[in-house]
């Protein structure tokens, strides 16, 4: 054959897996059953169907038989190719897998298959491609995902651009020369019709797959980013693999492929002659999603051995052309959300220090004038020309300038995904496959799931912004003094904010009230039971509803499951903790007026009363009419009662206070953590005599009297209340984005005619 398709299945046959997955699979080997179609699939005989085992085992004692196995020497772990045979239906309808496949080739493996994070296990995808690989026969070898394909007409070009492995002048039987290990070539995203955010993330791996990757050949730091690339197979077979398979610094799996070409010597080419298909996220929380996991995965890059090596190698020429070429795009938008924050916490310092606008304006700073045109705008240029170049200089003008409002949305939102991605990516250590599932384009997703994907990313940090910017226009307001309209710094927030429900398909009356009463429900309930009356038979987070997809997950579960994260992190960790929290303390000490410690013991009587708010909440089994009378007294009573008090004054009395309030918070855990000991992982301890279950009664006793302090706490030093109002404001910012697209839709139809 010319040819050869491998379906690699690690979990085909097994008997946790999904028999239906099974079927589909045999579907497929069937139809095309004319063509050299093979299935390879990961053999474990404890975990494997006994059909499967069946098949395996008689297949290895024919093959081995010059060995004289007996059938306890039959292989325990094995990869094995099949290929189809017949079809027929087992009884009761089941999967006849004898009967439907013929083993062609068992490679016995003494270790299982260990697929996953927990002790730097094996990463699925790059597992799947090495069985794949270990089975492959021919000269050149393509990985393509479930969201690939390609058309008759590009498939003809295949055997002329095989030939750009070779120099023109080799001769076709001498495999000696090579002009390159890897060849890449663009990429058809056929998912640009699939509605505004199907052709957003077209346009954007267009522009990378096309754009970028040409230029990158060209300065000879290509690397190998995607699996439709066609790859020397006999060298990726001796030389490494088709990517590297560790799951906690090799998330994005085939870059390395790139990294391990570059550091041998070999060249990583791009053809502009091939267009292969491949699909996209077409909605909005998946295609940011995507961005976040692949994101992480950069950062596990910076953290590889392989970059290290290589700029080390490199020149310094060559060193910054393969900056761009791995990590630079993703570490920039870190550095340009990084410096939003700097850039209005600097104005809210220079007017606290009594430096107005036209103070700054004196020295000759830029600080002074309003920053609208950006260098990110220079970004959208080389777009603009590659698509004059493609369609003419008309055409190209008409794709590109309709697009612009919406990309510079999706972007502004989805650049923050990658910043908020890099920046967990290097605070903990983790990198994480995030499954997007890839939903339709008119699938309507929930005010809640966006909750739950984008609170910590983009809703908290956008909220922190306009608060802050909220203080500074009020104390020049104050003051009498110009202020910085900051249009752009507010577009931005206001976008982190509103895009999610922007984008979101099929706003009608009915799903607004769907979704309005779902959110209200999970915003305001709390469980009726505390932690001191639950039952002490495990950990409590696992007692707890915080799932996305749990019906009765609560906001007040979900954040208390993240303050008892705390005892799992190091005594040195939590005395870090509390020394960062004192020392903002004492920065804004320092910062503030004295007129504002006036109002902080304002504030501390109001504190005083939101305590007792709860207490009787608890009492009365935890009615939400006390949580929102708690939340009134805390947030708005004092603005009632102290009228002649400025905002800007209120703000950071408030913002003292709670600070204060967390140095103490960190400061009685710490005492706890050192006197209790709470141990997270209490259930695993060993319980083999009386002596063990002893030391297990107590570390599960002080554990729950450790969880106990850590839920007072929460509550009554207004953890709770604080996450309360922000999800109070976002469900009302939620309402209003959704109605008026609503009001949109139901008069024109304008909101869905563009998405």
């Amino acid at each position: 054959h010319v040819a050869q398709l491998i379906l690699a299945h690690q979990t085909f046959g097994r008997r946790k897996s999904n028999s239906a997955n099974d079927a589909a699979v045999l579907y497929l080997l069937e139809r095309f059953r004319d063509w050299p179609i093979f299935l390879v699939f990961d053999y474990d005989s404890r975990e494997s169907r006994e059909p499967v085992k069946r098949l395996v085992e008689g297949a290895a004692q024919s093959m081995f038989a010059g060995l004289r196995l007996r059938k306890q020497d039959a292989p325990r772990h094995a990869s094995v190719m099949a290929r189809y045979r017949c079809h027929k239906a087992a009884e009761g309808g089941g999967v006849a897998y004898q009967e439907a496949l013929e083993v062609v080739e068992i490679l016995p493996r003494y270790y299982p298959l260990l697929i996953g994070t927990k002790n730097f296990m094996t990463q699925g995808k790059a597992a799947n491609q090495l069985s794949a690989l270990r089975f492959a026969g021919g000269h050149y070898i393509q990985m393509m995902d479930a969201n690939m394909g390609a058309s008759f007409g590009e498939a003809c070009k295949v055997p002329l651009i095989l030939r750009q492995f070779q120099p023109s002048a080799a001769s076709p039987a001498d495999r000696k020369q090579v002009r390159c290990r890897i060849l890449g070539f663009r990429e058809f995203i056929f998912t640009e019709q699939h509605g505004a955010t199907g052709s957003i993330m077209a346009s954007a791996e267009w522009s990378f797959g096309t754009i970028c990757q040409r230029f990158l050949a060209g300065l000879d730091v290509r690397m190998h980013y995607g699996h439709p690339d066609f790859i020397d197979a006999f060298w990726a077979s001796n030389r490494g693999s088709l990517s590297k398979a560790s799951p906690a610094i090799n998330l994005s799996e085939d870059i390395f492929a790139g990294f391990n070409a570059r550091m041998r010597g070999e060249r990583s080419e791009h053809s502009d002659m091939l267009a292969w298909e491949k699909g996209r996220e077409s909605s909005f929380n998946a295609a940011s999603q995507f961005f976040v996991k692949v994101s992480k995965g950069n950062v596990g890059v910076m953290r590889s051995r392989d970059l290290k090596i290589l700029s080390e190698r490199l020149n310094v020429v060559d060193n910054m052309s393969f900056y761009f070429a791995s990590i630079a795009f993703y570490l920039n938008n870190w550095l340009i959300d990084l410096s939003i924050q700097i850039y209005i916490l600097v104005f809210v310092l220079l007017t606290l220090a009594s430096q107005s606008l036209e103070d700054v304006g004196e020295l000759g700073s830029m600080l002074a004038a309003e920053w609208v045109i950006s260098m990110g705008i220079i970004a959208m240029f080389p777009r603009f020309l590659e698509l004059t170049l493609e369609y003419g200089y008309l055409e190209g003008f008409i794709k590109f300038v309709p697009s612009i409002p919406g990309i510079m949305a999706a972007f502004t939102f989805i650049n923050k995904s990658i910043a908020a991605g890099v920046f967990e990516a290097m605070t903990t250590g983790e990198a994480k496959y995030i499954g997007t599932g890839r939903p339709n384009a008119n699938t309507h997703y929930s005010w809640r799931e966006c909750y739950f994907i984008h609170c910590q990313t983009h809703y908290y940090p956008a909220l922190q912004i306009l608060i802050w910017y909220v203080i500074y226009t009020s104390i020049t307001w104050e003051r009498e003094t110009s202020a910085l309209p900051m249009f752009v710094i507010l577009a931005t927030a206001f976008a982190w904010l509103v895009a999610p429900i922007a984008f979101c398909p099929q706003p009608t009356f009915t799903s607004l009230a769907r979704d309005l009463r779902e959110f209200w429900k999970f915003v305001v309930a709390a469980p009726k039971l505390s932690v001191r009356n639950m039952a002490n038979h495990g950990p409590l987070e696992d007692a707890l509803h915080t799932g996305i997809k749990d019906a009765q997950s609560t906001l007040y579960e979900v954040w208390l499951v993240q303050a008892l994260q705390h005892k799992r992190g190091s005594k040195m960790l939590h005395f870090v903790t509390l020394l960062w929290n004192f020392l903002l303390f004492a920065v804004l000490l320092g910062l503030v007026q004295a007129s504002v410690f006036t109002w902080v013991w304002n504030f501390f009587i109001f504190f005083a009363a939101h305590c007792v708010l709860m207490e009787l909440w608890r009492c009365f089994e935890r009615p939400e009419v006390l949580v929102l009378l708690a939340f009134v007294v805390v947030f708005f009573v004092p603005l009632v009662v102290c009228p002649e008090m400025y905002v800007a004054n209120a703000l950071l009395a408030f913002i003292l206070l709670v600070q204060g309030l967390e140095v103490v918070k960190c400061f009685a855990l710490l005492v706890l953590r050192l006197w209790l000991h709470p141990n997270a992982y209490w259930t695993k301890m060993p319980d083999r005599d009386e002596a063990d279950l002893e030391k297990k009664k107590v570390a599960a006793r002080n554990n729950r009297r450790y969880d106990i302090l850590v839920e007072y706490l929460y509550v009554n030093f207004m953890t709770y209340e604080l996450h309360l109002f922000r999800a109070l404001l976002i469900l009302f910012l939620n309402l209003a984005a959704q109605t008026v697209l609503v009001l949109l839709d139901a008069a024109c139809g304008l909101h869905s005619c563009l998405l």
